[in-house]
């Protein structure tokens, strides 16, 4: 986006057009991901610049296309939610960015204890797992005493990973409801605009003229139908009248013969 300089003393050239290409193009990936409108354009910082470089632009281009999304009011970078954290929003659709509400606040909150608590219960795992190999070892040694100081301190580590998978898995059950509720929203106005379409749609119309409108209907129809029925019996008339007079003929042919 910027031209080679020859000299210190040489502006920089911005090609604005690649420039505000680019970013819509990062803008509509970024939007492409959205799965619930209420949290999902909120993302990590770092998270973010990783989605930048995606899209083959270079460390010496970044800060630039950071600021100009910025400048446009495509995303907003927010640092003052949580302690050494920053954030960012891009904007849904084609209105600029709003800031980080407190549904989306609270949801990145939730996140962060999230992985934290992992990464904690991660270290857990790696901690059961020495102990169990340090178990084994003294049991080779016919060190019951030490193997049994290794079994109490692996219990009291298990029970600390339960207690943490059961922090982590009630954050994910808020965190899933928070999503949910993004779904229920999305339903209810669906249901809602089908509502009003289907009224519009009625508009006029009540249940006493349509049964009078279905009445004339199946009178014009029972109509039609004993007209059908009339026309059909004189045809059928027809033919037997001209049944007789061949027969007749006949007849009379014979007798002269």
């Amino acid at each position: 986006f910027t031209s080679p300089t020859r000299q210190e003393t040489t502006p920089t050239l911005i090609f604005i057009d690649l420039l505000d290409k680019k970013s819509n193009e990062i803008l509509r990936h970024l939007q492409s991901r959205v799965v619930y409108r209420n949290v999902d354009s909120v993302m990590d910082y770092d998270e973010f610049i990783e989605e930048i470089r995606s899209k083959k632009i270079g460390d010496d281009d970044l800060d630039l296309v950071v600021r100009y999304m910025v400048a446009c009011s495509r995303i907003l970078v927010d640092e003052s939610r949580l302690e050494n954290k920053k954030f960012v929003k891009f904007a849904l659709g084609t209105a600029n960015v709003e800031p980080i509400n407190e549904i989306e606040a609270s949801f990145q909150e939730l996140r962060i204890a999230e992985r934290k608590i992992e990464n904690e219960t991660n270290k857990l795992v790696d901690e059961i797992e020495k102990l169990n190999g340090q178990i084994r070892e003294c049991l080779k040694q016919n060190n019951k005493i030490m193997a049994l100081r290794h079994l109490r301190k692996r219990k009291q580590i298990e029970k600390r990973l339960e207690h943490k998978d059961s922090i982590v898995s009630n954050l994910q059950s808020i965190m899933s409801n928070i999503q949910q509720a993004d779904t229920n929203k999305l339903a209810f106005d669906v249901y809602k605009r089908s509502a009003d379409a289907l009224k519009e749609a009625n508009k006029g119309l009540d249940v006493d003229r349509v049964e009078d409108t279905l009445g004339e209907i199946q009178d014009a129809m029972q109509s039609t139908h004993e007209i059908e029925e009339a026309l059909s019996r004189d045809i059928c008339q027809s033919k037997d009248t001209d049944l007789d007079l061949d027969k007749e003929l006949e007849r009379l042919l014979k007798e002269q013969q």
